[in-house]
């Protein structure tokens, strides 16, 4: 299958997966919209507003990650209920293609939050730079969720347990990491951990672009949110389930 082939597959699954559904389903996305917003307001009210510009950030993440753990119920509900992608293995479509489609179609939903986020983000910092940063490390951050996200769904057994996992991986890498708190709030015993999870360097990076130093140089970030794209993409690529055994 073509290049333009593919590109146009994927537009048009993203858009039966995503704006078909908000259409006739319009909760859906209020729901996702003021998650986000929803524990902005409980850090404001309980710390105040120098906690925002942290706030801001860790809900961007937040939201980025959202969209990539989604896609494991969603693929896994379109894989194991309606039996679609046994459908796409018997098209012409390309399992990369009909994974960036699942991915597209989460980062639709989550786009008013996003756009929000980022217009309140560079508020703080405005600038070519910034807006580059936060740029990349969104398409970064969305590809290596997305890739891990989709991994994960072709192996769970059941609906059940993709939402559970799905949750899961939320917590991972959105809740426990130093996405919403400072880094230097770890206990050094713990520091070592803190730095594991590629959203550690994703908020580190966006941080250091609106002017708030980090403990790690942001090329060290960059290179290892980076490396955790490719190892993602890679797995996903070459371990995911396309096809029933």
């Amino acid at each position: 299958m073509g290049l333009l082939k593919n590109l146009k597959s994927i537009f048009i699954l993203a858009y039966m997966f995503s704006i078909l559904w908000i259409v006739r389903n319009l909760l859906s996305l209020i729901y996702l919209f003021f998650a986000p917003f929803t524990v902005l307001f409980l850090l404001y009210a309980l710390v105040g507003s120098e906690v925002l510009p942290y706030a801001l950030v860790g809900a961007y993440v937040m939201t980025l990650v959202q969209a990539g753990a989604a896609i494991i119920g969603d693929a896994a509900w379109h894989k194991l209920e309606l039996k679609f992608q046994d459908m796409m293995v018997a098209s012409p479509v390309s399992e990369t293609a009909y994974l960036l489609a699942e991915a597209l179609s989460e980062l639709l939903y989550s786009a008013p939050a996003l756009i929000v986020l980022s217009f309140f983000i560079l508020q703080i910092k405005l600038g070519v730079l910034t807006l580059l940063t936060l740029l990349t490390v969104t398409l970064l951050v969305w590809l290596l969720t997305s890739f891990l996200g989709f991994f994960i769904s072709t192996y769970v057994p059941n609906i059940r347990n993709a939402w559970q996992l799905s949750l899961l991986l939320g917590l991972v890498l959105a809740v426990l990491p130093p996405v919403f708190y400072p880094i230097e709030r770890v206990p050094e015993p713990l520091l070592w951990a803190a730095y594991i999870p590629p959203t550690t360097h994703a908020a580190l990076i966006l941080r250091n672009s609106i002017g708030f130093t980090s403990p790690l140089p942001p090329s060290y970030s960059w290179l290892i949110l980076l490396a955790y794209t490719i190892t993602f993409i890679m797995l996903a690529t070459y371990r995911a389930q396309w096809r029933e055994k």
